[in-house]
């Protein structure tokens, strides 16, 4: 997922002079987006185990009388309330549940991506539709798809080659400003 870039505005563009190749690279652009889905699901399900072993852990170091200052009941058990608060403050708790959110967010993004493939996939069958009804002037020549395919393949190559430079040049001026 990391390695591969996402653009999901330049991949919901759509070419109506090249319909059909837009058809063949349905499957790529789904599978670019559902695996960091899949593989972010995944993240999130991790970290929403590991608050509740946080919680637990928490719950017992408190019930185990090894946090001082808890409110207790006639010096016995802390209180429920006091327990709670305890681990809802506590620095690994509240780090832990940022990790969630975060993961959580990025879950929603790629649902939408994945979202708009499928609307861009229902997009380009209507338009197929409407090339079949003749309402587009289209090509009268016979096209050849694998050169079409190969040049949009170097496209997507160069337009990632310079997203990188530019990345690592911005990662090099951030460099230089700490210094």
């Amino acid at each position: 997922m990391k390695d591969e870039r996402l653009d999901f505005e330049e991949d919901m563009k759509i070419d109506p002079d090249a319909l059909d190749v837009e058809l063949l690279h349905l499957a790529n652009l789904y599978a670019k987006y559902a695996k960091p889905l899949a593989e972010a699901e995944d993240a999130l399900r991790k970290v929403e185990e590991e608050i509740k072993v946080c919680r637990s852990e928490l719950i017992l170091k408190a019930l185990q009388g090894k946090v001082k200052k808890l409110r207790r009941v006639n010096d016995k058990e802390p209180t429920g309330q006091a327990i709670e608060a305890y681990y809802r403050r506590h620095p690994d708790y509240v780090e832990l549940k940022g990790k969630r959110n975060r993961t959580a967010f990025e879950v929603d993004m790629l649902k939408n991506a994945v979202f708009g493939v499928n609307k861009k996939t229902i997009g380009l069958q209507e338009l197929v539709k409407l090339l079949l009804g003749e309402y587009f002037a289209g090509p009268k020549l016979p096209r050849d798809l694998t050169s079409e395919n190969l040049e949009r393949a170097r496209r997507e190559e160069a337009r990632s080659k310079v997203k990188e430079k530019l990345s690592s040049e911005g990662k090099e001026t951030k460099r230089r400003r700490k210094k």
